[in-house]
């Protein structure tokens, strides 16, 4: 099935400053009831504007125009979010995408967030993740790009029963200013290939750099068991974060797991 979130009735605007959450959640829940399929998020030259959380139900993937432009790491939001698909999400207490259904993913979106202009003493806007996945279960996330965030990307699942089966991450830049990534009770063959870990918005300003360097955690690593990793870039952070967990009563962090082609800037 295929779903343009755009057109009737959804209306989805795509224009920076309508919230748009509602028009895509009820395209998402259409797709769903339909037996699944695509919610397409072409491109307006401007952002989707999402206040709230966007849940992506079972069979659903939202899908939009991969192209990512680089428009200079003090170029305005409007400029950035020109060409290609853009969401600019805004809530500060809940994700703007969350996974809550097996069968569950987004391809092709960039991600841009709204922060203050540096200075001395700068901090950024603390956002939810853009991505939530508390499924963990045979979901997708490829080509996402994100700019100036607090936090990118979380994958979760439950001490009880753990999670990670099939879980697909691949070609994803992350440009956050907390935590990049972060992977919480993971304990099944975790698929990762070409994750990037850099500053995009204001990169050689020094007061982005020092908040950046003081408390960016690239890899927020709990409990993940047996991960695949194929690719993966370290910029400006601090690289890894271990930290214990417990699933079904084993206890670690990053376990049985070798990763290729890891390289450190």
């Amino acid at each position: 099935g295929f779903i343009d979130a755009t057109s009737y009735p959804y209306r989805a605007r795509g224009n920076g400053t309508t919230d748009d959450t509602a028009a895509i959640q009820e395209a998402v829940d259409a797709m769903n009831a339909a037996g699944g399929g695509i919610v397409w998020l072409p491109p307006t030259g401007a952002a989707y504007l999402i206040a709230g959380t966007v849940a992506v139900r079972k069979g659903v993937k939202i899908m939009g125009a991969g192209t990512f432009n680089y428009e200079g790491a003090a170029a305005p939001v409007a400029d950035w979010t020109a060409h290609a698909t853009w969401i600019n999400p805004t809530s500060t207490t809940g994700p703007c995408i969350q996974y809550v259904d097996h069968g569950s993913g987004c391809e092709g979106l960039n991600f841009i967030h709204d922060q203050p202009a540096p200075g001395p003493g700068w901090a950024p806007i603390q956002y939810g993740y853009c991505i939530h996945d508390d499924s963990v279960f045979h979901t997708s996330t490829r080509n996402i790009r994100i700019v100036n965030a607090s936090h990118g990307i979380l994958l979760e699942g439950t001490e009880a029963s753990g999670g990670g089966t099939n879980v697909i991450v691949e070609d994803v830049i992350i440009s956050a200013y907390n935590v990049r990534f972060r992977t919480s009770r993971l304990n099944d063959t975790l698929f990762i290939k070409n994750l990037q870990f850099r500053s995009l918005w204001n990169s050689s300003d020094a007061d982005v750099v020092d908040y950046i360097r003081t408390n960016c955690k690239e890899w927020y690593c709990g409990y993940t068991d047996n991960p695949f990793v194929i690719g993966l870039q370290f910029f400006e952070g601090n690289g890894f974060y271990f930290e214990d967990e417990t699933v079904q009563g084993n206890t670690h962090s990053l376990y049985n797991s070798t990763p290729l082609a890891v390289q450190w800037n």
